[in-house]
């Protein structure tokens, strides 16, 4: 993740993520509502550890509850007074990059793209949406996938610092 400065659209399955009511949703179409975040690696955490936050940094990406299904929440986080800061497992997140084979269609240039999990969570369940639920235009809601299941990317593209 240290290829991406400043701050980026998160997309899940091609749809942006954005806010409603402190929870993570996908948006099928064009929406106010899709955020800019800022991930920044968090290395004391270990390898690929990031935390994710809005824009402004008043709120980060946290995993409220580790069963299957539960929504990711967008509330403001936790920091430990220690240097470097420590955050709790569940507002860390492994963001392992995807193989470019993996990573079809996507420039490496202008785009990252990468799975997503809560490393309060197992190393085979992911974060996405369903997208089985694509048959509306209503947000999608991004949840904990039970483990094992398959999952799109996550795929972050930077934005430009005027914006």
């Amino acid at each position: 993740m240290d290829t991406l400065s400043g701050t980026c659209t998160l997309y899940a399955g091609q749809a942006p993520l954005g806010v409603v009511d402190d929870r993570l949703f996908a948006f099928l179409g064009e929406d106010e509502r899709v955020e800019r975040w800022v991930i920044t690696p968090v290395p004391q955490h270990g390898e690929n550890a990031v935390i994710i936050e809005t824009h402004d940094r008043s709120a980060g990406m946290l995993l409220p509850d580790e069963r299957p299904g539960t929504q990711v929440a967008v509330t403001p986080m936790i920091v430990g007074t220690s240097e470097p800061p420590s955050f709790p497992p569940n507002e860390v997140w492994i963001a392992t990059p995807l193989a470019a084979e993996d990573a079809s269609g996507l420039d490496p240039s202008t785009a990252v793209a990468f799975t997503l999990r809560s490393m309060s969570v197992g190393a085979d369940q992911f974060i996405g949406r369903q997208e089985a639920e694509d048959r509306s235009m209503l947000p999608k809601r991004i949840v904990l996938l039970p483990e094992g299941t398959p999952t799109a990317p996550v795929v972050a593209v930077p934005r430009p610092r005027a914006e």
